[in-house]
């Protein structure tokens, strides 16, 4: 239960921070290199699950992310190309045939590649990777510490009116240990990623 509670008081910190980010005065947002840029939610459905010893195996994506705005000298907000760096903790229900309910709980940190079409839409590619604690042990893969590899695709439309946004795109993603422990044969899911948040500007 301890777990769940760290969860819980993680996840408000960074909502928390967020906010208060976003009370600071534009002009100095613009003036910095890297700068807060947008937070928010994205939920993924696996449409191709790998199939395990004990089961399929079906993690449900629950994730937060926070993107750092990489801007180059000169750029403006309105730049078509954008770089960030970007941080995603997730807590993940997990759902194996025939096993009792499980989770993973971590967080990705990667880079971020956005192509704005205009202010309104863009299309954005991700490749990042981080730790991971998995509950669930199985024959093909061991539990405990192990590391999330991502790389993703997706569409991004923010709302001319108002700060918020909505996205949906593709995720692949791969989680081993690198033989840490044994087994290590590796577990791949794909998922279909829908999102929403809110950006600074």
């Amino acid at each position: 239960m301890n777990t769940y509670k760290y969860i819980c008081l993680y996840f408000f910190l960074l909502i928390f921070c967020t906010a208060k980010s976003q009370q600071k005065d534009t002009s100095l947002y613009l003036n910095k290199r890297i700068s807060f840029y947008q937070t928010g939610f994205q939920f993924g459905m696996p449409f191709q699950n790998e199939q395990l010893p004990e089961g399929k195996y079906i993690p449900i994506m629950l994730q937060a992310n926070l993107d750092f705005w990489i801007r180059r000298k000169n750029l403006t907000i309105n730049a078509k190309h954008k770089f960030f760096v970007y941080l995603e903790p997730y807590f993940n229900p997990i759902k194996i045939k025939n096993n009792s309910p499980s989770f993973e709980v971590g967080s990705n940190i990667g880079f971020k590649y956005a192509y704005c079409f205009n202010d309104i839409n863009s299309i954005r590619v991700n490749i990042g990777s981080g730790p991971q604690y998995q509950a669930f042990e199985s024959l093909q893969q061991s539990g405990g510490f192990i590391f999330s590899d991502n790389f993703g695709i997706a569409y991004q439309h923010n709302f001319a009116t108002h700060p918020l946004y909505v996205n949906i795109g593709y995720r692949f993603r791969h989680i081993s240990n690198l033989d840490l422990q044994l087994p290590n044969k590796g577990i791949d899911t794909h998922f279909l990623v829908l999102g929403f948040g809110w950006r600074k500007v």
